[in-house]
Order: structure tokens, then sequence, then C-alpha cells
């Protein structure tokens, strides 16, 4: 796909898929059927698998050969990272007593959603194609 697309074009999409998901995940609430729920899921896990190759691919080709291996390292450090802080975060909008659950997961979705679509601009505007 990077090929064929670019690595640009898969990170600016596969972050405005995320960030779509993930409104439309923050609409679920006690009633939505599990079934729905694992289907507002797929888009998310298709996001990940887009961006995450393509932007390891456009790392790597930013630095000399010598240095794959630390940025490489320096990056999966930042994605394990900003998974915790990401966990740690919304925890505390998911803490508390059962009936603040949904409101907090909606508020978790949604400013995932907005830092998805601000990435996904931010990649459109700045990343450019050699050549």
């Amino acid at each position: 796909m990077t090929t064929r697309f670019g690595r640009r074009t898969l990170i600016v999409l596969g972050q405005l898929v995320l960030g779509a998901a993930l409104l439309l995940m923050a609409c679920a609430g006690t009633r939505t059927p599990v079934w729905l729920v694992l289907l507002m899921m797929v888009p998310v896990g298709v996001a990940g698998a887009t961006v995450v190759p393509a932007l390891t691919s456009l790392l790597l080709d930013a630095v000399e050969p010598a240095r794959a291996g630390t940025a490489a390292a320096v990056f999966n450090t930042g994605r394990q990272l900003g998974g915790a802080m990401g966990v740690a975060v919304f925890g505390l909008f998911l803490a508390g007593p059962v009936e603040e659950f949904v409101p907090g997961m909606r508020v978790c979705m949604a400013i995932g959603a907005g830092a998805a679509v601000v990435t996904g601009a931010a990649a459109g505007l700045l990343l450019r194609p050699r050549g």
C-alpha cells in the first residue's frame, strides 16, 4: 500500500479513519450490542496497521543506516510511552462509580478522535514527498 499510495497519504488517511472510528465509538452506550462495538473497532485496528508501518519506513528513510537501530528504538519507546500515558490519563476519566463509566468513555473517545485528526492534519501539512 505504501508503494501504491505513498506514506503521507496512508498516514493522513489512517489518522482520519482512526478519528472517525473513535467518534463513532463515542456514540456507543450501555445498550449498544457487543457485535456493533466490535464492528466499530475494526477501523481502529485497520488505521493502526496502516499508519505505523508507514511512519516507521518514513523514519528509517530519514536517518543514516548506521543510526537506524537507534531511531527505531526511540520511535518504539515513544509509542510505548504514549500508550502508557494514554492509559493513565484516560484512566482518570474512567475511574469512579460505574454510572460515570460511559460518560468518561465518551470523553476519552472524543479526545482520542481529536488527537488523531490533529496529527493527521499535521502530517498532511508537514510531510512532503521527496523529489
